[in-house]
């Protein structure tokens, strides 16, 4: 429905866009949508065509062992099959695709889904490694990986510091 305005100097009808007060809120949700999903996957679940990432980031969390450097990197649903792991003293290459399908039919409702994405992940190692002694194991979407270093570290006790 467009309303329409008289201008009176004129004598022509002026028009006014209709405006949709439940806009802003689809917008606002959104934002919040993707947001939360950039939490998980590293980018929002909803992009335009153009905008879709074509690589997604693993999340990692890297540790000092002072033998060896343990990282581990989140990779839900992905088969181990499908990941490979690149390394050498400087650093660590995870990389990898996953693909799927999955269809439902409920009654009158039918709905197939299929997606196909890729991960890629370079991490420089603060150490230089072992790269024939690396070992790495899946468990419940976890990836982890261990990395033997050249010269291991000693530890540093802990001391407190004051304040100023």
């Amino acid at each position: 429905m467009k309303i329409m305005k008289r201008d009176d100097r004129n004598r022509t009808p002026a028009r006014r866009e209709e405006v949709n007060p439940f806009d802003s809120i689809d917008r606002t949700f959104e934002q919040l949508r993707n947001e939360i999903d950039s939490l998980f996957w590293g980018y929002p679940a909803y992009y335009g065509e153009a905008e879709m990432p074509e690589v997604r980031t693993p999340f990692i969390d890297m540790m000092d062992r002072g033998d060896s450097i343990v990282i581990t990197a989140e990779m839900p649903g992905i088969p181990k099959e499908n990941i490979d792991i690149q390394v050498d003293e400087n650093g660590l290459e995870i990389s990898g695709t996953s693909s799927g399908e999955k269809e439902e039919n409920k009654g009158d409702y039918y709905r197939k889904e299929r997606f196909e994405a890729s991960f890629y992940r370079y991490i420089p190692l603060p150490e230089e490694v072992k790269p024939e002694e690396v070992k790495a194991k899946m468990k419940n979407g976890i990836l982890e990986i261990s990395l033997p270093k050249k010269a291991p570290s000693k530890k540093a006790g802990a001391r407190k510091v004051k304040v100023e």
